[in-house]
């Protein structure tokens, strides 16, 4: 978070959370200290930090769960370990859409110099293709996989994006999707806000029926809980979960 907007929301907040935030701060120096001698409990598959324990999210009421070393949250560490068995699979020449492409999983898609790794955003400079989500400038039946993480929720229409991963992807190919969730994601249904919240720009924040979503655009759905994730316990994932969506192979249309 940058100072600008540190000072901007703590001046809303006030001063028992600007005290907690820099609480966190001062402890997080604690905690890397004792990373240096204490038991390595804890592993980040993204950078292969191992240490006793995970930083607090400062600006957030989460503890000890940012990697020290490359800052990886639990979602980037969840889907790199789902993504390192499911790209160690795919053909050669296979191609992937990673939209919105975070830092921390790109090197995992360069493990294989085999397949064809494609980025696109609206807004990131850094995207090899400068794209809407909701009309994605590729043709039909171009990917093996398509990969989105907390994407969805900033799209108003995320239904016309889910409609792109189902056209986009070939027959048989997977979008594999994260979207924010409610602490009671397994039962609770999503909750749309009706704008962009002031925060953190989300128009929802989503529940079990997100599923739903996938399937109303032909797509085959499957949920993985990260919890059951190998290696949750040290790479500290919270309880989340990993979206399947599966197009149907030509032979089951």
């Amino acid at each position: 978070m940058g100072l600008h907007r540190v000072i901007r929301r703590y001046r809303k907040e006030g001063g028992r959370a600007a005290l907690r935030y820099v609480w966190r701060l001062q402890k997080n120096h604690l905690v890397r200290v004792a990373n240096l001698v204490g038991p390595a409990r804890k592993h980040c598959p993204c950078c292969g930090w191992s240490g006793m324990r995970f930083l607090d999210y400062a600006g957030h009421r989460h503890n000890g769960i940012i990697c020290p070393r490359c800052g990886s949250h639990p979602r980037h560490r969840a889907l790199w370990t789902y993504l390192a068995d499911q790209l160690a699979g795919l053909e050669s020449g296979s191609a992937i859409l990673h939209l919105s492409a975070e830092q921390n999983l790109m090197p995992v898609f360069k493990r294989r110099n085999d397949l064809r790794y494609v980025t696109s955003d609206l807004r990131l400079k850094s995207a090899m293709v400068r794209a809407d989500a909701t009309h994605l400038p590729f043709q039909s039946n171009s990917f093996r996989m398509i990969v989105s993480s907390h994407m969805l929720e900033h799209v108003e229409n995320d239904r016309a994006v889910i409609a792109e991963f189902a056209r986009t992807l070939t027959p048989g190919g997977e979008a594999v999707v994260m979207v924010p969730t409610q602490s009671d994601w397994r039962t609770a249904t999503t909750r749309e806000f009706g704008a962009p919240d002031p925060r953190q720009g989300h128009w929802r924040m989503y529940g079990r029926d997100f599923a739903e979503r996938l399937r109303a655009s032909g797509l085959e759905d499957r949920t993985i809980p990260t919890t059951e994730l190998a290696g949750a316990r040290a790479s500290e994932l919270m309880d989340d979960a990993i979206f399947i969506a599966r197009k149907p192979s030509a032979t089951a249309l």
